[in-house]
């Protein structure tokens, strides 16, 4: 009986122990999903992952160790990253708090990683400097620096691109008033031609008018002419006519006369008088 009294009591304190135990084993999960589930851009949590990051070596089966080992190597990396690289106040910031803060001294040993020189990035390599970069304007120095490297370049560049636009706007300017030139000399040209075919076509019709008109005057003159010969032939013929008709009447006068006097010796003076008389 007395040993099953102890056998009782044994076991009531083991549960108890067991039950003590799993509270505390809850406790410690719940101040490592407190600490893990922070938003890193409010703040990050040092102090709740120094913590957690001692409760897990402590004990090992704890839930959520993994995403601590995780979120604390995040950390390293960012630290050994700006250590190399402190151009930028983020950095500068990342080295000073990390360093004088006792969560370094279990950071694990990490390598550096190339951090951005450039404004054309997606996002920074960690967590820690990607939360934090706006707060420091990371990648507004990030464009200071590129623009620090590449504005020889670039401006040389630009330069050139000014220049060989120019040149091009200019030769393109000068084919375009050499072809406006060519186009009014063309327009020129070919005013002067019709108008050069318009003064031969003008003068080949004045030619044919002045022909046609020297040609009337011509066939006028001509007719002009043939009437006065034929005028002329006219009077001639008349003129002839009158002559012959004259000569006539000469002849049949002095035939008359002739007679006249010859008949006057055979009949008498008187009677062939009379007759000489009366013709």
């Amino acid at each position: 009986m007395r040993l099953k009294m102890i056998a009782i009591a044994s076991l009531i304190v083991l549960v108890g122990c067991e039950s003590e135990q799993e509270r505390m084993t809850k406790v410690r999960e719940k101040q490592i999903q407190s600490t893990i589930q922070m938003d890193w851009h409010r703040g990050v949590p040092f102090d709740g992952l120094a913590d957690a990051s001692k409760l897990c070596k402590e004990h090992h089966d704890l839930a959520g160790c993994n995403v601590v080992q995780s979120q604390v190597l995040d950390i390293a990396i960012a630290y050994e990253s700006c250590r190399k690289d402190q151009r930028s106040q983020l950095c500068q910031a990342v080295v000073q708090k990390v360093g004088k803060h006792r969560i370094a001294t279990i950071l694990p040993r990490s390598n550096a990683i190339q951090l951005p020189s450039s404004h054309f990035y997606w996002e920074l390599p960690t967590t820690l400097l990607e939360s934090q970069a706006d707060n420091f304007g990371y990648r507004s120095e990030a464009a200071g620096w590129w623009w620090q490297s590449w504005a020889r370049p670039i401006l040389s560049c630009l330069a050139l691109l000014i220049v060989g636009f120019s040149g091009w706007y200019w030769r393109n300017e000068e084919s375009k008033a050499k072809q406006e030139r060519a186009k009014q000399e063309n327009i020129r040209r070919s005013q002067q031609e019709k108008l050069r075919i318009a003064a031969k076509h003008q003068a080949q019709q004045a030619r044919i008018e002045a022909e046609h008109i020297e040609k009337l005057e011509r066939e006028e003159t001509a007719a002009e002419q043939k009437r006065l010969a034929e005028k002329q032939a006219e009077e001639l013929r008349a003129a002839e006519a009158a002559k012959k008709l004259a000569d006539e009447r000469a002849a049949v006068a002095a035939l008359l006369q002739a007679a006249c006097s010859t008949g006057s010796e055979r009949k008498g003076r008187n009677a062939l008088s009379e007759s000489c008389r009366s013709r």
